[in-house]
């Protein structure tokens, strides 16, 4: 399949403009602080004692959270900025004519690119998360339930973003897109935080609003879904009820309509670069 083969070369220009290196490097450094967050967390945990049960065992579900929702932000951030001109800047300079004259198809070049920027982002995501989920584990002796699941709901997340960004970059050049999908990304986490206080006040109408922004954009609610997942065991445990916290989690409909989603914008934007003009 020749959208396979752009796919490849998708992935080694994004090597060759040190991009993933980039993002690899950060992401070290940013493993490397949160494994000494977290090592003298529980060290100053195991000190202290309170009501007989011990604060790491407290502790460490809200540090899992905390270390995965920054990689979900990382996740999703580097889907946004990797892509935001994927097709449009390359409209602008040209380089896209030459491969669209030869025997392949403009859909072939929106899939080949997601292909080679979504095996890179689910690979980030997956890896970047299983090294917290593995710090957590050998530091604080807590592993939690239905990694892999709560782990690919992240990835997901980071898809669906990838392919928002591909048809917003049909449709906008590269510095619009890039501030359309930051201001949709903050609204769908702002919606989803309201959603929750709606559901612990008791309003629906905060409730609602949620809703409707997850539909609009349903990347917060992979999170959400993934969390809830990752804290099956601590249900009943209102001690560790914090900001990460689910309260009121999504329906397992909400990750097929996710999936459709997300396919339907990749459709959407292969149909709008088959009829732009180049």
């Amino acid at each position: 399949m020749r959208a396979l083969i752009l796919a490849q070369f998708t992935f080694r220009e994004a090597v060759r403009k040190r991009v993933l290196v980039g993002a690899i490097l950060l992401t070290l450094a940013f493993l490397a602080l949160y494994a000494l967050g977290t090592h003298l967390a529980f060290r100053e945990a195991d000190r202290a004692v309170r009501g007989g049960l011990a604060l790491r065992q407290l502790i460490a579900p809200a540090l899992l959270w905390m270390g995965l929702y920054a990689v979900n932000l990382m996740g999703g951030l580097l889907a946004i900025l990797t892509a935001v001109g994927a097709i449009s800047s390359e409209v602008e300079q040209g380089t896209l004519t030459t491969i669209v004259v030869k025997p392949l198809g403009r859909w072939e070049v929106v899939v080949g690119k997601w292909l080679g920027y979504g095996s890179m982002l689910a690979a980030y995501v997956l890896g970047t998360g299983g090294a917290v989920v593995l710090i957590v584990r050998v530091l604080g002796d807590y592993a939690p339930p239905n990694v892999l699941p709560g782990l690919a709901l992240l990835a997901l997340e980071s898809l669906l973003l990838l392919s928002l960004t591909l048809a917003g970059s049909t449709l906008f050049a590269a510095l619009t897109n890039g501030i359309v999908l930051l201001v949709l990304y903050t609204t769908a986490v702002v919606g989803g935080m309201v959603e929750q206080i709606g559901s612990l006040l008791g309003s629906d109408t905060m409730v609602n609003i949620g809703i409707v922004t997850s539909l609009l954009v349903p990347s917060d609610v992979l999170w959400k879904l993934a969390t809830y997942l990752l804290q099956a065991n601590l249900a009943g445990n209102v001690a560790v009820l914090g900001p990460f916290a689910v309260l009121s989690p999504p329906s397992n409909g909400m990750v097929v309509y996710a999936i459709l989603y997300t396919a339907a914008l990749l459709g959407a934007a292969s149909l709008v670069f088959q009829r732009k003009d180049l």
